[in-house]
């Protein structure tokens, strides 16, 4: 499993270990950030702090993004999916963060119509993203080769599945 491409398969338990993995990563990192910034930024008005967190937070999803597309892809083609339904989800996802954290940090009120748009479009989010995580990490892959091609772990150029 190549967890910066797009191409080949990836089994359930590469994407959930991969998964995790990533999620115990970003939290090491979000906790070591967020003492460094306390630390080095304390000096900000409260007017500043807020972009700058932004600006961390907008940084973080970037690095991360990639990482869990590529497997994320990777584990449709093992279901014969196209992976463009999940870049799309993505992409949606990635500017709907954006979206409200901007809310945050420009202090939108909270009964304008921009939250109650940007509340409807997470709930949409939501569950796409539960739609994915049953289809990707729950439901088997298909037996055999495929279109994206050999199944995770069948390294063996002569591999065979086995017959039902």
């Amino acid at each position: 499993m190549d967890v910066l491409s797009f191409n080949g398969r990836a089994n359930r338990l590469q994407f959930w270990l991969f998964s995790f993995g990533l999620a115990f990563i970003s939290a090491l990192f979000n906790l070591f950030a967020g003492l460094l910034l306390s630390a080095v930024f304390s000096g900000l008005s409260p007017d500043q702090r807020p972009w700058v967190q932004f600006f961390f937070v907008a940084f973080l999803t970037l690095i991360f993004v990639w990482p869990i597309t590529a497997v994320s892809v990777q584990r449709a083609h093992d279901r014969g999916y196209s992976g463009r339904w999940y870049i799309a989800f993505q992409v949606l996802q990635v500017t709907t963060s954006l979206w409200i954290l901007t809310h945050a940090v420009r202090a939108v009120a909270p009964e304008s119509a921009e939250v109650l748009t940007a509340d409807l479009v997470s709930i949409v989010v939501l569950l796409w993203w539960l739609f994915f995580i049953v289809t990707l990490g729950f439901l088997p892959g298909q037996k055999g080769e495929n279109r994206y091609g050999r199944p995770p772990g069948s390294g063996v150029s002569n591999y065979r599945p086995p017959q039902p």
